[in-house]
């Protein structure tokens, strides 16, 4: 009975540091929302995986990711630079046209009133001579700049494509690890219950009894982890393929 009491104890001083951790977690996740850190918060107490995720099916979807979307913009600016470089090099012709209007009235003199009006028309021809060289070496960075965005865009896509993997296979990896480690939760549960009544039958010691605690508890830890990590890894996939929806 002392033994029982003991780890009972134990117990519920895990239980409530456990509790704290979840009352801070909720305080966190308040001050994300940008919400009073007394306000009421229910978290459902399950943790569902997304099991159809396909690799394919992630790869596909990079293309959405905004920071990947963004390299790409990037290379297009960069080759609008260009061209407008490129055009500064060249003669250019401008046109103008407009309509003037102008009066001139004199109560004396013999000039009494002069009025004149109508459109012109005018053309400008301009020839960079001087300014070639240096419109032609601006052209040559702007090419270079457009090599560096594409490198920096093939980065990008070779690390994310990287890191889809590398989730993929702890996604599958967990995925599959949560199929045994469920097995072994019932089959502890199962020993446990066991170990119980060969316990109340005076057929089995207290040690036996807590080593069959221990192992349930153990499997259930276990059990939560991997879904958690599983879960983690869901996100994440989702996250890289611009795929998270509320």
């Amino acid at each position: 009975m002392f033994q029982a009491q003991i780890d009972l104890n134990a117990l519920l001083q895990t239980k409530q540091s456990q509790e704290v951790v979840i009352a801070q977690a909720k305080t966190e996740l308040l001050r994300q929302l940008t919400l009073k850190a007394d306000s009421t918060i229910t978290v459902t107490d399950t943790i569902i995986v997304d099991r159809s995720i396909q690799l394919d099916a992630i790869l596909n979807s990079l293309n959405k990711n905004a920071e990947l979307m963004a390299a790409d913009e990037q290379v297009r600016v960069n080759e609008q630079v260009v061209k407008e470089t490129a055009a500064l090099r060249y003669p250019s012709v401008r046109a103008t046209t407009g309509f003037n209007f102008s009066r001139n009235q004199s109560a004396g003199g013999q000039l009494l009133l002069n009025q004149n009006y109508g459109p012109f028309v005018g053309v400008s021809i301009g020839i960079p001579i001087y300014n070639g060289t240096i419109f032609k070496r601006q052209q040559q960075v702007a090419s270079i700049n457009v090599r560096n965005a594409t490198l920096t865009k093939e980065i990008l896509v070779r690390d994310y494509n990287a890191q889809v993997v590398k989730s993929y296979q702890s996604y599958a990896a967990t995925l599959q690890q949560l199929v045994t480690e469920q097995q072994n939760y019932d089959l502890s549960s199962r020993l446990l219950e066991l170990t119980l009544q060969r316990f109340r039958l005076k057929q089995a010691t207290i040690v036996e009894v807590k080593n069959a605690q221990q192992s349930f508890e153990a499997s259930g830890f276990r059990l939560v982890n991997l879904n958690f990590a599983a879960k983690s890894s869901e996100i994440e996939l989702k996250r890289l393929a611009n795929l998270l929806s509320l």
